[in-house]
């Protein structure tokens, strides 16, 4: 997936940037990165670019929750609202972040309480409800794991719109520019 952020930057609107104040020592503001905007104009909107070669997407949370804060993304009833031009995209939210089984998927919100001296609840589901099997996930060998990310699939008429398009055999590969050069 592929987004751009467009800004309305008022006129006269000079960049402020946070460097170390006299002295070298601390910065302007010291919650964020050195080289940061400390006076963003206001989001206008965002463009989508394309979706990628694939309907399915995973949304970080620190994503989501950047784009809740900016306003440029919804998230309800199942679905995540991606708000751009030429239109928005709307998201059927799969799993949220949180606790699931590897074996049945189901969402275990509880996973990582202490049930029992060196026993989750997580590993507790795991052995009632799948007992003597091996994890289908070898990166999960407890049986259960935990998602930092929205899972995410597109309406297919929607992605086939918007998805990312191969390069035509024997058509030159797109030129990249690197930084600084």
């Amino acid at each position: 997936m592929l987004l751009k952020r467009v800004y309305d930057k008022p006129e006269g609107w000079e960049r402020k940037v946070n460097v170390r104040a006299l002295g070298g020592v601390a910065l302007i503001d010291p919650t964020k990165p050195e080289g940061a905007c400390l006076n963003p104009p206001p989001l206008s909107h965002i463009e989508v670019k394309h979706t990628g070669t694939s309907a399915a997407q995973n949304f970080s949370d620190r994503l989501v929750n950047a784009g809740l804060a900016e306003g440029w993304i919804t998230l309800g009833k199942g679905k995540l609202v991606l708000h751009g031009k030429p239109e928005d995209l709307t998201y059927a939210v799969l799993r949220v972040p949180g606790y699931y089984c590897c074996h049945c998927k189901v969402a275990l919100p509880d996973a990582g309480r202490i049930v029992a001296p060196g026993v989750t609840a997580g590993m507790q589901h795991v052995a009632e409800a799948h007992p003597d099997k091996e994890s289908p996930d070898k990166g999960n060998p407890a049986g259960y794991c935990r998602l930092n990310h929205f899972e995410c699939v597109l309406d297919t008429g929607q992605h086939e719109k918007f998805r990312a398009r191969r390069p035509a055999a024997g058509a030159p590969a797109p030129r990249r520019i690197r930084k600084g050069s």
